[in-house]
């Protein structure tokens, strides 16, 4: 993994964050404290401009994946959605004063829905650039420590800096156009950088037997596919809930400083300044709590903090909001970064699941799609959900910062910012409560691939859980001689009780050996087809076409790259690694027993047949 990719990489969050955060934060306001528009009017124009969005993000998904130019797929829309992007976040805080009441509803209106257009351009191809730039596990974890330290620097720049300057400049209409083009400045240099950094050498690699169906990949298939991946969709269940949350929270912070508080745009840049500062010194922090406890619960220990952060707001004394304001935002910090570290780092790895299936090539632009839309989605939500009850508690819109507001706005504003998203945050958790089914169960369900071991599982409650059969990785050639790994439904065992998954194959032979870290076998390929089964340390397995695939304790993989380069082999870490070599028949490696038993055993004498056996449930 190139060092200018990652800095690319990272420089492509920074644009995008600055971008997200100056307009979420700044622009619903300006709209009711600045230009007077009613605060259920503004929040349907957000609405409005944000569904939109969400309807272009697949749109767009599918677009980038069709298109092939010499810079690659994804890397010209980088240029393109910067530079509308600028101009739109320029036409947002800069309305021309001669304007009636009306016409400063349209510009608004048309100035949302260029810079939701400008956003869905630069965004989408961004995100589906990540696989690219590397397929290692591990490296990607470190990847997106730098997605979230550019995310964080740019957040900060938006919600910090910006802040501190309207409070210098007064905070009005003058003020914000001014810092528009400042922002716009930044937008268009960060898009220009990222494209430049990040070289499309990465995006060429293709999916192994990948003959061009890319550019008649339908919106229809693409949906399909998200539909059957079991992880992403649970992961966009878990992000629908928390960013519904978010969204309304993060509407209410600039009007609960204002006029829950009373407090300056200064006070407001302060919080954000604590919470940016505590993303990015958090990230080696989450990386060691996911190498250790694993993504998903890393995630939910990451939205579980962040709940107690939000809650943690309805507690702020209103005569004396400091410091607990920059206390509150700091921890915060602490639970977005864990949040941020997680949901990309688990998008990339349901990326790989969707790259594994043969009949669906190239959907990493999809996938990021929908991902992107679940958050315009959300921000719709949240954004309609503030306005709605800042509409019930009486909200009065002003051409000014200084209307004094009713008793009943107080209230609202702080349902809005710490009830109501606390508890969306704990309903998210819900979506996890499993782990994806990417690392489980790879040594029993090899095991009884290999029928050296009838282990029967799962109640009829469970059985809609399991996956539709015994799933593992493969190391196979190409027509070009170099080898790929993709993944392999095994056969299923005929006659085997519908509510566990068993398949049970010829062996020929096993063998168990250990071997110290450090050993590696250079380019090799398999005589015979066998599977190859972890069972202490970890292993690197070098592929032909330049990739690289972490093996740990519990994973498998099915070597039946028989002819041309082969893989490499290396044992890393810092334990000696233990390894199952199980060989299968040449001619045929997946040909299934009829069953269990030992050949020519009478059934009567064969233990398998007169196993009793309860499951959970029963």
């Amino acid at each position: 993994m190139k060092l200018r990719a990652m800095i690319g990489w990272s420089v492509g969050s920074f644009t995008s964050a600055a971008l997200v955060g100056a307009v979420s934060l700044l622009h619903m306001r300006f709209m009711t404290d600045s230009l007077g528009i009613a605060i259920g009017v503004a929040g349907l124009l957000v609405v409005l401009s944000k569904v939109y969005d969400a309807i272009l993000d697949p749109l767009m998904g599918v677009a980038s994946d069709r298109t092939k130019t010499p810079w690659g797929r994804y890397r010209p829309y980088l240029v393109a959605g910067a530079l509308l992007a600028a101009v739109s976040v320029a036409m947002l805080f800069n309305v021309p004063s001669g304007l009636a009441h009306g016409g400063r509803i349209a510009w608004s209106c048309l100035s949302l829905l260029i810079y939701s257009t400008a956003y869905t351009m630069f965004r989408i191809p961004y995100l589906a650039l990540g696989r690219a730039i590397t397929q290692d596990f591990d490296e990607r974890s470190k990847l997106m420590t730098f997605s979230v330290i550019g995310s964080s620097i740019g957040t900060m720049a938006a919600t910090s800096v910006i802040p501190f300057l309207l409070a210098g400049f007064g905070s009005d209409r003058s003020a914000h156009a001014l810092l528009a083009w400042l922002v716009a400045a930044f937008v268009a240099t960060g898009g220009i950088a990222t494209f430049l950094l990040i070289d499309s050498e990465g995006e060429a690699e293709s999916v192994p037997n990948d003959t061009g169906d890319r550019a008649h990949f339908t919106l229809a298939q693409a949906w399909r596919a998200v539909a059957a991946n079991r992880s992403f969709r649970a992961l966009i269940g878990f992000k629908v809930v928390l960013f519904s949350g978010l969204a309304l929270h993060g509407a209410a912070i600039p009007y609960f400083t204002r006029h829950v508080l009373h407090a300056t745009d200064f006070s407001l840049g302060s919080v954000f300044l604590m919470q940016t500062l505590a993303m990015m010194a958090s990230q080696p922090v989450w990386v060691r709590i996911a190498a250790r406890v694993g993504r998903r619960k890393g995630l939910i220990m990451a939205a579980c903090m962040e709940m107690v952060a939000i809650f943690a707001w309805f507690l702020v004394p209103i005569g004396q909001p400091s410091p607990w304001l920059q206390l509150i935002g700091g921890f915060e910090g602490l639970a977005l970064g864990g949040i941020m570290f997680g949901l990309y780092t688990m998008l990339s790895d349901t990326m790989d699941q969707a790259r594994a299936a043969p009949d669906a090539p190239g959907q990493d632009g999809i996938l990021a799609g929908v991902f992107v839309m679940v958050e315009k989605a959300t921000g719709a939500l949240g954004t309609f959900l503030f306005s709605a009850i800042m509409a019930w508690a009486g909200f009065i819109s002003a051409s000014d910062a200084g209307t004094v507001q009713p008793t009943s706005v107080a209230t609202g504003i702080i349902a809005a910012i710490a009830l109501i998203p606390a508890v969306a945050a704990l309903l998210a958790c819900l979506f996890l409560r499993e782990a994806p089914v990417r690392r489980t169960g790879a040594i029993a369900a090899v095991l009884l691939a290999a029928g050296l071991v009838a282990t029967p599982h799962s109640p009829a409650q469970a059985r809609e859980r399991l996956p539709a059969g015994v799933i593992i990785k493969r190391i196979m050639a190409a027509a070009d001689g170099k080898s790929y790994l993709d993944e392999i439904t095994l056969p299923p065992a005929a006659g085997s009780d519908p509510a566990a998954l068993v398949s049970r194959l010829y062996t020929t032979d096993t063998e168990i050996g250990i071997s110290p870290p450090g050993t590696f076998i250079d380019w090799h390929r398999v005589s015979t087809p066998r599977l190859l089964i972890v069972l202490k340390g970890e292993m690197e397995i070098g592929t032909g076409d330049g990739r690289r695939y972490r093996l740990r304790a519990g994973d498998a993989a099915l070597a039946m790259d028989l002819t041309g380069q082969g893989h490499t082999s290396r044992m890393v870490g810092r334990v000696p690694v233990m390894a199952m070599t199980v060989r299968l028949g040449k001619d045929d490696p997946l040909r299934s027993r009829a069953s269990s038993c030992p050949d020519g055993m009478a059934a009567q004498d064969c233990v398998a047949n007169n196993l009793s056996i309860q499951r959970p449930g029963q």
